[in-house]
């Protein structure tokens, strides 16, 4: 009984070795358990129940991807974790709260477990065992990822608007972006919010469209506009007399020149057209206010 109850054990721990800590029903079976000895088990704190026919063995202590495992496991076969989950196993967004979602390819069955958010998908039990060359580009939706059967980072960004708020759909898509994961989609490159708006900005006023998140010299630019020069300073060939030609100080409206600081804070006005015309009458930026000069000693 003891050389029976050895050989089990060996014939679980090697079904868990390979599926982060999580046995199911049937592979307990497998190993020659019965329901009274599963039972049993459970009651000595060896066995862990997280799902109907699902267990962890030896510990509650789960890691995500245990916790991942288990889900999968508890739906069955052709089962894949999918949407945020998937996203989050992907390293694409943080850990989320709430249930996991899990995909399977039949129509039937329950339609929601605890701790669960179950999606149906009649084409991925074609995608899990492709026959066909339409089945077989279906295959490209699923992979495996750490033992843990997924959707693919390219199918993940499709399902998430579905399940996720539309600033974390974006995230994800910049972060699988930087990590040159293919999403099968184009995108702007940017990688926050203030990134896109400022793209948005070009675009509105005819700017130049910059390079986005450029990799010089081992360090990632935000931003970088070739073929350009800057307007605000002087032209390459301006003389003394061009009134784009700078000088060490400026004349007031009184006739005095003035070294202070205000002078050299105040900079050209720019105005803001957009690529279709101006935007009604253009108004200038108002120049910074004069710094109060301070009265010598009498």
């Amino acid at each position: 009984m003891v050389r029976k109850s050895a050989s089990a054990d060996l014939h679980i721990a090697s079904f868990a070795r390979v599926q982060h800590g999580i046995v199911t029903t049937r592979q307990l079976v497998d190993a020659g358990l019965t329901s009274a000895a599963i039972s049993k088990r459970v009651g000595s704190g060896r066995l862990h129940r997280l799902h109907q026919g699902v267990y962890a063995v030896g510990h509650e202590g789960l890691s995500e991807e245990a916790r991942w495992m288990a889900a999968v496991l508890a739906c069955g076969h052709g089962a894949v974790l999918s949407h945020g989950a998937a996203a989050v196993h992907w390293g694409l967004l943080r850990p989320l709260d709430g249930p996991i979602d899990i995909s399977v390819p039949s129509q039937n069955g329950r339609k929601s477990r605890r701790g669960l958010r179950i999606h149906r998908c009649a084409t991925l039990d074609k995608a899990l065992f492709p026959t066909s060359g339409f089945e077989k580009r279906l295959a490209s939706r699923v992979t495996v990822r750490d033992r843990i059967p997924v959707t693919t980072v390219a199918r993940t960004i499709v399902d998430l608007p579905s399940t996720l708020a539309p600033y974390l759909v974006r995230r994800a898509i910049r972060q699988a972006e930087f990590m040159r994961l293919s999403t099968g989609i184009e995108t702007d490159r940017t990688r926050s919010d203030l990134e896109r708006d400022f793209l948005r900005l070009c675009r509105r006023f005819g700017l130049p469209s910059p390079e986005v998140n450029v990799l010089i010299d081992g360090m990632t630019v935000d931003f970088r506009v070739t073929g350009s020069r800057n307007r605000s300073g002087p032209e390459p060939n301006a003389g003394p007399n061009s009134p784009r030609a700078t000088s060490p100080a400026s004349r007031s409206p009184s006739g005095r020149r003035s070294h202070g600081p205000s002078s050299r804070l105040r900079g050209p006005r720019f105005h803001c057209r957009s690529a279709s015309g101006p935007l009604g009458r253009s108004r200038a930026a108002p120049a910074l206010p004069a710094s109060p000069r301070r009265r010598g000693r009498g």
